[in-house]
């Protein structure tokens, strides 16, 4: 109890207890060996449009594509994740802007579950050389992603993951929105 009195009663009792009811629930909900780790991913990602095309992130296969960004971590904003992410994974300053919204995902990916909830940005990239940035692709600190620039009227053929921030992808999109998809993909 004297712990609790000094740390503060509800943060503390949210880290002791609320992982054992969250494991317990979802047990019952769907039993899963005890050896499989089960948690919601919370992601940041931007939509940063230039001359009608948005960045893009995708794997250097490039078999499919998502909006640049990444996990949150504990005691971060959505937004500071963001900046954080861009930072690593590109070297450069970027800008969160406004919450454009909220997409729930889940999927199947090597055989692995997995759940997402993705807060999605506008974004800004912040370059001494603007006109650079626009005109090549933005060049990946990471060996298995690449970053490229994509027209928002075709987006359909760079199969943009998961298919709901799709509406998110077009200037001038500032409503909050929320959707949900389930897939599965190898």
């Amino acid at each position: 109890k004297s712990a609790i009195k000094a740390q503060g009663s509800s943060r503390l009792k949210s880290h002791v207890l609320i992982p054992k009811v969250s494991r317990l629930m979802s047990n019952v909900l769907s039993p899963v060996p005890d050896t499989m780790e089960q948690h919601i991913e919370t992601i940041a990602r931007g939509v940063c449009i230039r001359n009608g095309k948005v960045l893009l992130c995708l794997p250097k296969d490039r078999s499919y594509s998502y909006l640049p960004g990444g996990h949150i971590e504990f005691g971060e904003t959505g937004r500071e994740a963001l900046v954080r992410e861009m930072k690593e994974e590109t070297g450069l300053d970027a800008t969160a802007g406004e919450l454009l919204g909220v997409v729930e995902s889940s999927f199947v990916q090597k055989g692995e579950r997995h759940c997402e909830i993705n807060l999605i940005y506008a974004m800004e990239i912040e370059s001494k050389a603007e006109v650079e940035v626009e005109q090549r692709n933005v060049q990946s600190l990471e060996s298995w992603i690449c970053f490229d620039w994509v027209d928002c009227d075709k987006l359909d053929t760079a199969n943009l993951l998961p298919p709901e921030m799709k509406p998110y992808c077009h200037t001038g999109t500032t409503n909050l929105h929320c959707s949900t998809s389930t897939s599965d993909f190898d």
